[in-house]
This record gives C-alpha cells, sequence and structure tokens, in this order.
C-alpha cells in the first residue's frame, strides 16, 4: 500500500495527469489527423471567424471594432461575444502559417491547457495534495458539461476562472505591495475575461460574489481583503473595462436587453440538474429515461448543464459534511466546500425553471446589472463546475490521507468520476480539410466587386441552414478582403433582413434593398455557390403591379417581388413590416385616368405595453398620408389617392416605435414589427 500513497503523489503526476486530460479531452481532432475541429457549423465557424478577426486586426488589415461583415454596418464586434483571450493565441499560431482551423484548435488546446495549471495552483493554495490537485485540474479540463460545450467554444475561456481566484487568494494572503500587485492582475484579469466572454465574465463575477459573502459569514478575516488591495482589484477592474465598453456601448441601443420571456427556452429545470446528455458513455441510459418518463422532447444544448451523478453525489455529501464541521475547518479547502454548498443551491435554484415559468431569473433581470443581456442563465453551471471540482478534490484528499487502504480507494473513486465524464456527442463537427477545399475552390474576385453577399442553391430555405451558410460568406470575407452584407451574431442590425431569403431572386431583392438603403449599391456582387462563380450587379426584371385587383402579401402570393427593405418573410396570410422604415418598390402601368387610388389591408402591433402607433406613408418621396393605429390587432382599411403615375413608385412607410414582441413581453418573436400588410389594391379613379 505504500506503493500507492507514494504513486498518488508523485511529483510527476500533475504533469502526467495534464497531458493525459487534454490528449483525452481532444481526442477527436488528435485521432483525425488534425482534420476534425471542434464546435458546431454556426457558432463554431463564428468563434473561428471571430478569433480571426484578432489576426486580420494585429495585421492591420482589419478595423478592430467592425469586423466586416453586415456591412456597411459599424461596430459589429459589439454584436457577439469578442473572444479577446482566445484571439491573441490565433492569432500567434497564424503568424507562424497555420491556416486559420488549426490556429483555433491549438489556441482552444492551449487555453485549456493554461486551465488545467491554473485550477491546479489554486488547489495547492488551498493546501491540497499533488494527488487532490491533479484530480481537480483533470475533472476541471475533461468535465463532460465542458467537453458538450465545445459546440460553443467560447465557452471554454472558464478556463481563465480559476487564474483569477488563484490572484485573488494570493492577494488576500499578501500585504502590501504584494497585495496590490496580485489584486491589479486580477482586476485586469477579469476585465479581459469580460473582453473574452460577456457570458462567463459575467456569471463568474456573480458567482464570485456570493461564495465571497458566504466565506465571509462562515471564516471572516482568513478570506478578507485589505483596503488598498480591494481598492486597486475595483481599480484595475474599472479601467480594465474601458476596451469593452468602447466595443459594446456604440450598439448598446441594439442590444439592449433580453426579456424573461426569452430566456425561459434556454433555462435548464430542476431536472436538468443530472442532465449529462444521452450521449454520456455511463449516464446517457438515464437521461433518455427521464426524458421518456417525463415525456420531455430531447435536450437542446442549453438545458444539458447538469453533472454526473456520482460526481454530484461526492460534491453533496463532502460540502454538507464540511458545513456541519465548519467551526472547525481542517484546511482552506475544507472552508470553501462548506461555503460551496449554499452558493450552489442558491446560484443554480435562482438561475433555473423551478417549473413551468416558475424562475428567480426574472427578479435579476430587473435589479442587476447586464443581467438583461444573458439568454441562456443555465450557463452559471460552468462556474459552478469549479467549486464542483474543489470540493470533490478536497474529500478524495481526506479519504487518502486516513490510511493506505483509503489511499487505494479514493484513487479508484477519482478514477471513476473522471471515467463517468466520457461523452460521445459529435463536437468535433467542422471538416478541416473540406472548409479548405471549398475556400481554395473559389474564383478570384472580380475587380468590380467592392461588396458582396452569398447564394447556394445546395441549402434548405431555413433559418439555421441559412445561418450556417452566412457564417460561409463571413470567413470568405476575412480570406478574400472584401466585406460581405451576410453576417451571424448574438444580434443582428434593426432593419437587416438577408436572413428571411427563401430563393435566389429573394436573396437578391433583399440585398439590393440593404445595399440601396445604405448607399453601396454600386460594387455589389453576388456569390453564387451553386455556380461557382462572382456576379456583378446583380438585378431581378421589375414585376409590375396590375391595377384593380387585390394583391395578396401573403406567402401564396410571392410579394417579395414588390419590397424594397424593412419586411420579414411572408406568412400565411400577411407580411410584417419591421423597422422603423418598410419600402415598396412597384412597377406602374400605364393609365388614362388622373388619379390612382391605394387601398391597404393591414393591422398593427399595439398591444397594451404600446398601445398606438403613427404610420407616415410617402410615394416617391412626397407625403401621401399619415395613419394612427389604437391598441388591438383588428383589421383596417387605409387608402389614399394620388395623380396618376406610370413606371416606378416607392412607397415609404415611417413608423413609430418599431418595438418586438420579445421586448415587450409578449412573445418570442425578436423582430421589431410594426404594421401586418394583408393586401394592397391599386385602382384607377376616372
Amino acid at each position: 500500500m505504500s506503493f500507492v500513497r507514494r504513486a498518488v503523489n508523485h511529483p510527476v503526476l500533475p504533469a502526467a495527469a495534464g497531458v493525459l486530460s487534454i490528449a483525452f479531452f481532444f481526442r477527436p481532432f488528435l485521432t483525425s489527423g488534425f482534420a476534425a475541429i471542434s464546435g458546431s457549423p454556426d457558432d463554431g465557424r463564428l468563434c473561428i471567424y471571430l478569433a480571426d478577426h484578432w489576426f486580420q486586426v494585429l495585421s492591420g488589415s482589419a478595423a478592430l471594432r467592425s469586423p466586416a461583415f453586415f456591412f456597411p454596418q459599424p461596430f459589429t464586434l459589439g454584436y457577439s461575444e469578442a473572444l479577446f483571450l482566445l484571439g491573441l493565441p490565433h492569432a500567434l499560431f497564424r503568424s507562424l502559417g497555420l491556416d486559420r482551423f488549426l490556429s483555433f484548435e491549438f489556441s482552444l488546446i492551449a487555453v485549456k491547457a493554461f486551465g488545467f495549471a491554473s485550477l491546479y495552483a489554486l488547489a495547492r493554495a488551498l493546501n491540497l495534495s499533488r494527488f487532490a490537485a491533479s484530480f481537480a485540474a483533470a475533472l476541471f479540463t475533461i468535465s463532460n458539461l465542458y467537453y458538450f460545450s465545445l459546440v460553443r467554444p467560447q465557452l471554454q475561456s472558464v478556463a481563465f476562472v480559476p487564474f483569477i481566484a488563484w490572484l485573488l487568494l494570493r492577494a488576500s494572503r499578501s500585504q502590501g505591495r504584494r497585495a496590490v500587485l496580485f489584486s491589479l492582475a486580477a482586476g485586469f484579469s477579469l476585465a479581459a475575461l469580460y473582453l473574452t466572454s460577456f457570458y462567463i465574465g459575467w456569471l463568474a463575477s456573480i458567482a464570485g460574489a456570493v461564495l465571497l459573502v458566504f466565506l465571509r459569514l462562515l471564516a471572516g478575516r482568513p478570506f478578507s481583503f485589505q483596503l488598498r488591495a480591494f481598492a486597486a482589484f475595483l481599480a484595475s477592474f474599472a479601467l480594465g473595462l474601458v476596451p469593452f465598453f468602447w466595443i459594446y456601448l456604440p450598439v448598446l441601443r441594439h442590444t439592449a436587453g433580453r426579456s424573461i420571456e426569452s430566456s425561459l427556452p434556454n433555462m435548464p429545470a430542476l431536472l436538468d440538474t443530472l442532465n449529462v446528455g444521452d450521449t454520456n458513455f455511463f449516464w446517457g441510459w438515464l437521461v433518455s429515461d427521464i426524458q421518456n418518463f417525463f415525456l420531455r422532447p430531447p435536450s437542446g444544448v442549453e438545458l444539458i448543464q447538469g453533472w454526473p451523478p456520482l460526481t454530484l453525489a461526492l460534491f453533496l455529501i463532502a460540502a454538507f459534511a464540511a458545513l456541519r464541521a465548519v467551526k472547525r475547518p481542517s484546511s482552506p479547502a475544507a472552508l470553501l466546500a462548506a461555503a460551496a454548498l449554499p452558493t450552489f443551491l442558491l446560484l443554480w435554484l435562482t438561475f433555473i425553471r423551478i417549473t413551468g415559468r416558475l424562475s428567480l431569473w426574472g427578479l435579476l433581470i430587473r435589479l442587476i446589472p447586464g443581467a438583461s443581456a444573458i439568454r441562456a442563465p443555465g450557463r452559471v453551471s460552468f462556474l459552478l463546475t469549479i467549486l464542483i471540482c474543489l470540493a470533490c478534490a478536497a474529500a478524495l484528499d481526506r479519504l487518502a490521507a486516513s490510511g493506505p487502504r483509503r489511499a487505494l480507494a479514493a484513487a479508484l473513486l477519482a478514477a471513476l468520476l473522471l471515467l463517468e465524464q466520457f461523452n460521445r456527442f459529435p463536437v468535433f463537427a467542422l471538416n478541416r480539410p473540406a472548409a479548405l477545399a471549398d475556400l481554395a475552390r473559389l474564383p478570384p474576385v472580380p475587380s468590380a466587386c467592392r461588396s458582396f453577399f452569398i447564394y447556394s442553391p445546395f441549402v434548405p430555405a431555413e433559418v439555421w441552414p441559412t445561418i450556417r451558410l452566412f457564417v460561409v460568406a463571413m470567413e470568405i470575407s476575412q480570406e478574400r478582403r472584401i466585406p460581405t452584407l451576410d453576417g451571424y451574431s448574438g444580434w443582428t442590425p434593426p432593419d437587416w433582413d438577408l436572413n428571411f431569403a427563401h430563393d435566389r431572386g429573394s436573396a437578391v431583392r433583399r440585398a439590393r434593398a440593404w445595399a440601396s438603403a445604405h448607399g453601396i449599391l454600386p460594387g455589389l456582387c453576388l456569390l453564387d455557390l451553386g455556380a461557382n462563380s462572382w456576379q456583378p450587379s446583380p438585378s431581378l426584371p421589375a414585376a409590375v403591379f396590375p391595377l384593380s385587383r387585390p394583391v395578396g402579401f401573403s406567402a401564396a402570393g410571392d410579394p417579395e417581388r414588390y419590397f424594397g427593405d424593412g419586411w420579414a418573410n411572408p406568412e400565411s396570410t400577411f407580411t410584417w413590416m419591421t423597422g422603423p422604415r418598410s419600402t415598396l418598390l412597384l412597377t406602374l402601368p400605364a393609365s388614362s385616368a388622373p388619379t390612382l387610388e391605394f387601398t391597404f389591408l393591414v393591422h398593427s402591433f399595439t398591444p397594451p405595453a404600446a398601445p398606438s402607433r403613427e404610420t407616415r406613408v410617402l410615394v416617391n418621396g412626397r407625403p401621401a398620408a399619415v395613419w394612427y393605429f389604437g391598441p388591438g390587432d383588428a383589421l383596417h382599411q387605409r387608402s389614399f389617392r394620388i395623380p396618376a403615375l406610370g413606371g416606378a413608385a416607392e412607397i415609404q412607410f415611417l413608423n413609430s416605435n418599431p418595438r418586438s414582441p420579445e421586448s415587450l413581453g409578449v412573445g418570442l418573436d425578436e423582430r421589431p414589427v410594426t404594421l401586418a400588410l394583408h393586401s394592397l389594391t391599386v385602382a384607377e379613379v376616372r
């Protein structure tokens, strides 16, 4: 048994555990010959784009705040996570000649290795043995939750949290200048984390504040800060946030926040505490049985936020035992484990759905700055996992120290807890050779092209496949140094609607309308992936609007041939106008009548929270009518007369107060809808 005691505390153990953990976590990438890249075809490739943006910025070929998507919309970096701390190693690997995909994967490996080392250092600072610290770091590295979340690689920035915690712990144990220096480093590091992933940074701040409160209540002075050190931390954090606000404040009016209604579909329920996904090798059967028993549909990625049963059970038992013995804690790790239990229960029960629509999260959205930007509050589990790793490690450390046989039992239990993290979900979903071949296959950009949008006949007209196509357009934009009107991000510009295109004609119409509204129509090109060709100045033949009969604006009526900017996808009986301005582009036949009458059948989005609307109507830039709408969604017939004209007629609807149902708490629709147009009749008046 002495061999076991020596083995679990061997000096080589941390390095061996680190190498094996990283190799296990990235096994699909390594075993595929570097062909399988982590991430989904949408969020994964978006993260690679954003990381590569930092390389472009450092190379002097891109404006930091305005990556060239949603062109010419400025400040588009503020529409998503900025990935600062992932972008720096990515830029380094790119400067060494690696392609965008390899650079990103090696950056993730470097970040995960840094996370392992940081958690190990934190555990050792809490007086855990080499064995326990190595276990904690390995569990943190290969966690089932973190592996599953590789579909959204930006969430791996949780690896920086243990480093910040270690800096704060060192600051609390230091005096004078050393305490201030550690505090300064912690403040700047936390600000850099915000600039990498606001989600992780904000959730880490909330979890850390709650944990410190409980530590203070349970222990007092051992975890207290000197006033100078605390002031240094706050000052450096505030100063470090200047670049964050510089990037995000310009788009704040577009991204003001989300409602509880938009968060509910992404909030785990109490049952999801054990939801490790049905592809977990050891516990997938349990997840499937729970879903079948409660008649739940298969879980989306945001609902798979739970922990394997043995890991969770050991954490709860160890933390409860530590809490009972808090008056005589055996080590700083035991005190942390004691504080971890109330922290876990308070945060987890606050950030999830207790039942149905009941959640305490609705209170936080109103009370805590930044909470309304969080769409998936269940991601607090990423921070709670750190506490679980440390509490489980503290329990195994006590077990291993109580005798040779128990040391063997601790080693076996540690191995079992690590094994139950094994998940087979295909998170390495990007095919690097195929993606590089697709980029290389494209012909050179014609000199006449100054911006472009993309179309592919091979992509179904559904939102998510279209989004994946837009991410490809963003990659092409970076590789070929030409801005794209397409884009994908956490938010979109208020009047951008290219994602509603359902065929080639619709894509051309919407792109031309956006380009015309923003003064970039000259030099606009279409990249047709079906023909593998660039088409300068794409256009469509004008559709002549018939006289004296109603034209329906339902999906069956093909109204998009008349759309300019500011329209949603046609629905079964009408089409919504979106944003402050919507435009119809009509080609009218010649008429001998002196007057034309335009009759519209519409209803307005005027719920009780926004009960009125004013709409000004202009024809070819001249005022034609002003309409007022009260509360309700009744159908209205509105009309006006103008002198007869032949040829082009541009009808603009200037709608006041465009608001989305989601922002008003009356639905999940995030579109700023205004009027719904059912039909239009243009009649001659003699």
